[in-house]
């Protein structure tokens, strides 16, 4: 219980301070403490048969630590000089008469400092949550489904009271945008669309208890919180977050387990009554995009009729941070530094007054700022979540509330991976938060955890 408050206040620190990815943000500096303090409590506690059951996603929480960390040692001049893209620092140095100091990889190391701590809040939550049991993680989905709820009611009344737009003082470009506990619309409504498989698997939970109210509990409960889903990427006006939505939308039917088990599968309702709550469902959300279009609030779908793709600087800028990659591989830049190394090395003919402040796509930020060993640690992640994937769609012998967990996981990393094509959302300690425990979910054995947590107490009491 002692573990889960920990998690839960990392959690409240995450959705009240750490909604922007803004450098300005006024919550950094309390999030880099609790995040500390949380990592030196995760390595108190976590024990040896923990590290055994989660080699996987702790390795990989290490090393996505370790890569900034290694980028901020001091290299020689000899090896520093020869690494690309280093000429005009080089030159610099010499027109200034500095020598041949000793610098890091990285060539902005703050930045690549904050980087660093910025990852301590969702490593802690790592390293908390592969101590606990399927009880605690079932709060824990509860936990998360509660964030998303207050994200969204914090959304509307922004939406009635603009004052509370600047509530949580984060800089915003869409200051006429409802965007909840995130300064981007496009954040708010990847958290939107995650809420969809978290919703079926907190209802796979509780199942059983829902059919006693009625038959139709179960189906009305998850399509009545896809529309309020659905309704609030709407007001957000994120185009990327309807086509997140959908993806979402159409993974549900392959989260929940068929094991030959009636208590198992989702909906045991006749087909008549199954036709009606699907007809009324349909029904309810035309009504809803009707008069959200009418009204001029449902930015994302008009927003999706009336784009203007030439208008659109992603396809830019992905084409010149592709070009800068080739120019500074395979060591990269030090991850953080995006927004100096874009600055220095943008054309002068394509310099606007718009500010470019991410590459809008982390899978090549990545690979210009992490270089090849960013690039190794990122391909390496994602094949061994494939096969955590696999092993639970297409696994035998595991239990039913394991297997839920690891699908609702794999769907919500997969609209995380989806999400970082056209936008940063792993860049706002929120959005890192839910990653982080949806690795763990999707990295859970097959077998349900049999021991307590009584090695913890025993380490407090000490």
């Amino acid at each position: 219980m002692f573990l889960l408050a920990a998690i839960s206040l990392l959690l409240c620190c995450a959705a009240a301070l750490g909604g922007s990815s803004y450098l300005s943000a006024p919550g950094w500096p309390a999030l880099f403490v609790v995040g500390s303090l949380g990592v030196a409590l995760g390595l108190f506690t976590v024990s040896v048969h923990d590290v055994r059951r989660y080699p996987g996603v702790l390795l990989i929480s290490a090393v996505a630590c370790l890569l900034p960390a290694l980028q901020l040692i001091p290299l020689p001049p000899e090896i520093w000089h020869a690494l690309p893209g280093r000429d005009l620092v080089t030159a610099v140095d010499a027109a200034a008469g500095l020598g041949a100091p000793w610098r890091p990889l990285s060539l902005v190391p703050v930045m690549t400092e904050h980087a660093l701590m910025s990852l301590m809040v969702p490593l802690a939550l790592v390293l908390l949550a592969v101590q606990l049991d399927d009880r605690h993680h079932e709060r824990l989905l509860w936990m998360l489904l509660l964030l998303i709820l207050g994200s969204a009611l914090l959304a509307v009344a922004q939406n009635q009271v603009p004052a509370l737009q600047g509530l949580l003082g984060y800089k915003r470009l869409d200051v006429d945008i409802a965007t909840g506990l995130f300064s981007n619309r496009n954040h708010q409504a990847l958290m939107m669309a995650c809420g969809l498989p978290l919703l079926l698997a907190a209802v796979r939970q509780r199942s059983g208890l829902l059919r006693q109210i009625g038959h139709v509990a179960v189906p009305t409960i998850v399509m009545g919180g896809a529309f309020i889903l659905l309704a609030m990427i709407l007001v957000t006006g994120s185009r990327a977050g309807l086509l997140l939505y959908s993806v979402a939308l159409a993974g549900l039917p392959l989260m929940w387990p068929h094991d030959g088990n009636s208590h198992a599968r989702v909906i045991s309702v006749s087909p008549l009554r199954m036709g009606l709550s699907i007809g009324s469902g349909v029904l309810m959300l035309a009504l809803i995009v009707v008069i959200a279009v009418d009204n001029r609030t449902a930015l994302a779908v008009i927003r999706l009729l009336e784009s203007d793709p030439a208008g659109d600087l992603r396809p830019v800028i992905f084409e010149q941070t592709a070009e800068f990659v080739g120019r500074y591989w395979p060591a990269g830049t030090g991850i953080g530094t995006f927004i100096p190394i874009y600055a220095l090395e943008e054309p002068v003919s394509l310099m606007q007054t718009a500010y470019i402040n991410q590459a809008h796509n982390d899978w090549l930020d990545i690979a210009l700022t992490g270089g090849a060993p960013g690039v190794a640690v990122l391909v390496g992640a994602s094949l061994y979540m494939l096969w955590l994937a696999a092993r639970h769609f297409f696994g035998t012998g595991g239990h039913a509330r394991g297997q839920i967990f690891g699908r609702c996981a794999s769907l919500i990393v997969l609209l995380c991976a989806l999400a970082s094509i056209v936008d940063f959302p792993l860049r706002t300690p929120l959005m890192m938060s839910i990653l982080a425990l949806a690795l763990v979910w999707t990295a859970q054995p097959l077998t349900p955890p049999v021991r307590t947590h009584g090695h913890i107490h025993r380490k407090l009491r000490a």
